[in-house]
């Protein structure tokens, strides 16, 4: 067979009680002697679900919390049974779901590699023959026979990565939980999803890294309110995701005018000593809208309004862009510009436009800051670290790279 994976018309329902009890005796006299009062309500989590994914296929699958997503998962990896419908997994299937999901916190790692292994159906044999392996790949041989409950979130995740890939499965779920790790972590989880896909093995991705779902998945399916949305390609799927969260943050940013909502991310920070500080940062496209989703090539334009509580005499404005993994990529300043500032007080605002922003499709984080001379972190006025994005789609060109070079390609021959 060439699916992988077959869902067919799959929903799943919920009972909850609509209820509340304050002691378990209440609870017991009421369903003892008044069980047909007692209210229930069934919540919809998947509603006429159907896919497939053929073999060799890595999917995404993107969504809002609380849209269907991880339920999903567990279905096809048979953890609960649908309400209705159908789902066929063809090979052995592996997941990483939850932070220590078929982990016990009084074994050691090297008991719940055991432990874990059993519950996925390997033998001690295999799981014998694979213990070095997996130890080396979760890195954590120091603390391997330590009670994981000493363990943190990350090392949690390394491991339960680890068992997962190394007992060879041809079907493998990842969800959320693979964001818990640190850079360097992920990035080895990456390279062995790729190594996955280059032996034709079949990959489910959960995650809200929209970045990582278009780099790395073929297929992407956007759920929202336990309904499929779209099936398409990854790329396609994700920027109309984007485009959705971009519409809804933009509506709160007029619903909340004083309030600027803009994508930051986490490992952003702000410092300065505060003689002048930014106090709005806006990212606008070709006709002036504020945006955060681009196409390579298309205009942008950043304004930035800043305040200066004193006279200050020729601050330096600068931009700095640099990748989600942080990675400086291209920054530029009115010193190098050889703008004199003249002397700063008050309100006042500072725009840089870019005619074609040719950065290629991934997120990209800005750096806006105000520095006296010589600029150092420790001589800003007020330095904003990576706390704004922007997500730049494949689009048209669509090389493979950071960056678009304009060209012109011309092949003559071969008749």
């Amino acid at each position: 067979m060439n699916s992988a994976v077959s869902v067919q018309h799959v929903t799943k329902a919920f009972n909850l009680q609509e209820e509340h009890y304050s002691t378990i005796r209440e609870l017991f006299l009421k369903s003892l002697f008044f069980w047909k009062r007692m209210k229930t309500k069934s919540l919809v989590a998947l509603d006429d679900i159907s896919f497939e994914i053929p073999k060799g296929q890595t999917l995404g699958i993107i969504g809002d919390n609380g849209s269907g997503k991880s339920t999903l998962l567990k279905l096809i990896l048979g953890i609960t049974p649908p309400t209705t419908g159908e789902i066929k997994v063809n090979g052995k299937i592996a997941a990483l779901l939850e932070l220590g999901a078929g982990f016990h916190p009084d074994l050691t790692g090297r008991e719940n590699i055991y432990l874990n292994g059993s519950i996925l159906g390997i033998s001690q044999k295999v799981l014998d023959e694979k213990m070095e392996e997996i130890i080396d790949f979760a890195e954590l041989r120091p603390f391997i026979d330590s009670p994981i409950k000493h363990y943190s979130s990350g090392m949690f995740v390394r491991l339960g990565f680890s068992i997962a890939v190394h007992i060879e499965p041809e079907v493998l779920l990842v969800d959320e939980v693979l964001a818990v790790g640190d850079g360097a972590f992920q990035q080895k989880c990456i390279e062995k999803i790729k190594e996955f896909q280059r032996e034709g093995k079949t990959i489910i991705l959960v995650s809200h890294d929209l970045g990582m779902v278009e780099k790395t998945c073929q297929r992407a399916i956007l759920i929202k309110n336990g309904h499929i949305l779209i099936d398409d390609k990854a790329k396609a799927t994700v920027k109309v995701y984007y485009e959705k969260i971009m519409e809804q943050r933009m509506a709160l940013a007029r619903q909340y005018a004083e309030v600027q909502i803009i994508p930051t991310r986490k490992v952003g920070y702000r410092s300065g000593t505060g003689e002048i500080k930014i106090t709005q940062v806006r990212i606008l496209n070709g006709k002036g809208e504020e945006k955060y989703l681009f196409d390579p090539g298309d205009p942008l334009t950043i304004e930035i309004e800043y305040e200066a509580s004193q006279p200050v005499e020729n601050p330096i404005f600068g931009l700095g862009w640099a990748n989600e993994d942080g990675i400086y990529l291209n920054g530029s300043n009115t010193q190098i510009r050889k703008i004199e500032t003249g002397t700063v007080q008050g309100k006042g605002r500072w725009r840089v436009h870019y005619p074609q922003f040719t950065l290629q499709q991934g997120k990209y984080l800005l750096s806006p800051g105000i520095y006296r001379d010589p600029i150092t972190e420790e001589t800003a006025y007020d330095y904003h670290a990576c706390q704004y994005s922007i997500f730049v789609s494949l689009g048209s060109p669509g090389d493979e790279a950071v960056i678009h070079i304009p060209q012109d390609w011309e092949i003559k021959g071969g008749n």
